[in-house]
């Protein structure tokens, strides 16, 4: 694997190691002489935060029994209050779109749905597949659509998919194809989500590689070729790969939900369970994860798995740090990440117009 060095972040220095040209691996490290991890200020004192059980993590709120949609709707209204749904002043403004029923949110360029040219992030926030909205994934999308001084932002949609347990898996795909179908179709897009959103991304772009199978028409095949030729990318920040092994004792209900009735070995449950012939049809792929998530094993497994079918994958690792720090925009190692992972979708999608919107509702 060939390492593109790149900037580290403020307060580390890069260790690369590599294999094979396909597949560029940035390990950002920051040791004290006698080993300990050193993060920035803002990263200590929010593990401390997470350590005390009062941060978006999860907090004090006991999972209910996932059998139980009454209890389950009430810890996630107060979940989700617990998490906040906020923007910070200066960040991209965002536009609600209802497509086919589906609420969209829409951070940077103004939507303008005549116009092709215009590309797309396709955001997945992440939950665990029972939790999350696009408004709490704003602080990701809002920055991923920051403006830049010398180059245009791209649109970025985050999907209101529904959620497990009511609606186990595939309504979250469906949910995800109607709206690329509906709004998107023929747009340059890069598929982006964190933990359980990646995971979405992974099955829609499967679902748009294989062609959906509520429209056997040859004019929906035609549609099947160009929603999939259209996915130029995918980005999976903490990325969860693999349903048939529970990364945690507390993730494994959250899953089991989402899965269903399904099979977790299903490689669009399971992305980890693609087969080398979907492995070396995936667009560049870029996975971000860090050393202390149970994750980064799996992670870095399925990057290795890309690369040794031919496919193009960064994995950039960050050092003793917790799943999904990308949420909190005051870290350092937040910011870093983001603006990485935004110079990856910059790579691959055109520029747009850098006019910006404000909140609007379009039913």
């Amino acid at each position: 694997m060939a390492i593109a060095p790149g900037a580290p972040g403020p307060s580390a220095s890069p260790a690369v190691r590599s294999t094979t040209v396909s597949c560029v691996v940035s390990v950002f490290i920051n040791r004290a002489s006698d080993g300990s991890i050193q993060r920035s200020d803002e990263a200590e004192a929010r593990l401390a935060a997470l350590r005390r059980g009062s941060d978006r993590e999860g907090g004090d709120l006991a999972l209910p029994d996932l059998g139980d949609l009454a209890a389950v709707a009430a810890w996630r209204r107060a979940q989700h209050d617990a998490w906040g749904e906020d923007l910070a002043e200066g960040e991209a403004p965002h536009q609600e779109i209802v497509v086919s029923g589906i609420r969209t949110l829409w951070a940077g360029p103004a939507f303008d749905p005549g116009d092709l040219t215009q590309s797309a992030i396709v955001y997945f926030h992440g939950g665990g597949f029972c939790l999350g909205t696009p408004w709490t994934s704003a602080p990701i999308t809002a920055r991923l659509a920051r403006p830049h001084a010398s180059v245009a932002s791209p649109s970025v949609v985050s999907i209101d998919y529904r959620l497990a347990p009511e609606y186990p898996f595939p309504a979250a795909i469906d949910d995800a194809e109607s709206v690329v179908r509906s709004l998107l179709a023929g747009r340059r897009l890069v598929l982006a989500g964190d933990s359980a959103g990646a995971n979405i991304a992974f099955g829609l772009w499967q679902r748009l590689d294989q062609g959906s199978v509520s429209q056997p028409s040859a004019a929906a095949a035609g549609a099947d070729r160009s929603a999939r030729a259209n996915v130029h990318a995918i980005i999976g920040l903490s990325p969860h790969l693999d349903l048939r092994r529970p990364p945690t004792r507390e993730s494994e209900p959250l899953g089991a939900a989402y899965v269903g009735h399904g099979d977790a070995g299903d490689p669009s449950i399971s992305p980890a369970a693609m087969s080398d012939d979907l492995l070396a049809r995936l667009p560049p792929l870029l996975l971000q994860s860090t050393t202390s998530e149970r994750m980064h094993p799996t992670v870095e497994t399925f990057a290795a798995r890309v690369s040794a079918v031919g496919g193009t994958v960064e994995h950039q690792i960050w050092d003793g740090l917790w799943h999904a720090w990308h949420y909190h925009r005051e870290l350092p190692e937040a910011s870093d990440a983001i603006d990485r992972a935004v110079a990856f979708a910059r790579r691959h999608l055109p520029a747009t117009s850098p006019e910006r919107v404000h909140f609007d509702r379009i039913a």
